[in-house]
């Protein structure tokens, strides 16, 4: 006779079977995103938040300490330093951008796209990437042939005045997305820290973009270099390289022997699918 299945075999087939569904699922998802979508990106820094990066959290302290705390537009930490970026340890937003060729017809205001920066080239004609060249992260104020003007704003208007005359001579004053609400205080040891704490706001006046020029600007407007400052300006077509879609998950930045930083996979970070922030319709 037939001896009993014991009951630990029995889970140990359950495990397994679970085990293999989660694995497909995971695969199967994640060959969606890159057939649908691209390749992967990462943000690497505020200069988007609060749309992006707006949660997480960072291992340091201003006294050389690490804990774990929120992560928010303003770092006690990395403005004792003078630098406002995001560092070794810390987790950042992972998502997939639309690149294939072609996807600049479908671009239109407010999208957020994948670009490099004139200053990544290192030849007149913005076909040659420098070796220290990195992607930057930015939302689209100002289309071909349009003239911007961008002035700051005082109270809860964080965002400025940004003020569009289009090439049909018709002008448009663009909604605001964030106020000063969306930027709360920070109390670190007992000190408040208030938006837009060591900021600068660029100003723009009459603009003109060329027929194959685009003006972005980052959510974050007191921390954003882009195209308000001199050193950037307007951002040649060529350069846009995606169409920032779904960001998936927080992951962790690690550096490899060369010192460079790259997202690594954090399972205790990972977003279900219906969880994903949909970047087109934010």
């Amino acid at each position: 006779p037939k001896k009993p299945k014991r009951w630990w075999r029995t889970l140990i087939d359950i495990v397994l079977v679970a085990v293999f569904t989660i694995t497909l699922a995971v695969s199967a998802n994640v060959i969606y995103l890159s057939v649908a979508f691209g390749e992967g990106f990462f943000v690497n820094g505020a200069s988007m938040y609060p749309t992006l990066n707006s949660s997480g959290y960072t291992w340091h302290n201003a006294d050389g300490s690490k804990t774990r705390r929120q992560l928010t537009w303003n770092d006690k930490y990395n403005y004792a330093k003078g630098d406002s970026g995001i560092e070794y340890g810390d987790l950042v937003d992972y998502g997939y951008g639309i690149s294939k060729e072609g996807f600049l017809k479908d671009i239109k205001r407010y999208d957020i796209v994948m670009t490099y920066y004139p200053g990544d080239y290192t030849d007149s004609a913005y076909t040659k990437l420098s070796s220290s060249a990195s992607l930057k992260i930015k939302r689209i104020i100002g289309l071909p042939g349009e003239k911007i003007t961008i002035k700051k704003g005082t109270g809860e208007n964080v965002w400025g005045t940004t003020t569009i005359t289009k090439a049909d001579g018709s002008v448009e004053v663009l909604d605001n997305l964030y106020s000063l609400k969306d930027f709360p205080d920070i109390k670190v040891n007992g000190e408040i820290y208030r938006y837009p704490h060591g900021g600068v706001f660029y100003e723009v006046t009459d603009k003109l973009l060329g027929e194959d020029e685009y003006f972005i600007c980052g959510d974050n407007r007191y921390h954003s270099q882009d195209s308000r400052a001199p050193s950037v300006g307007p951002i040649k077509a060529s350069m846009i390289k995606g169409q920032a879609c779904i960001v998936t998950s927080l992951r962790q930045l690690e550096k490899d022997d060369k010192g460079a930083m790259s997202p690594k996979f954090n399972l205790f970070y990972v977003k279900a699918p219906w969880n994903y922030l949909d970047l087109r319709k934010h």
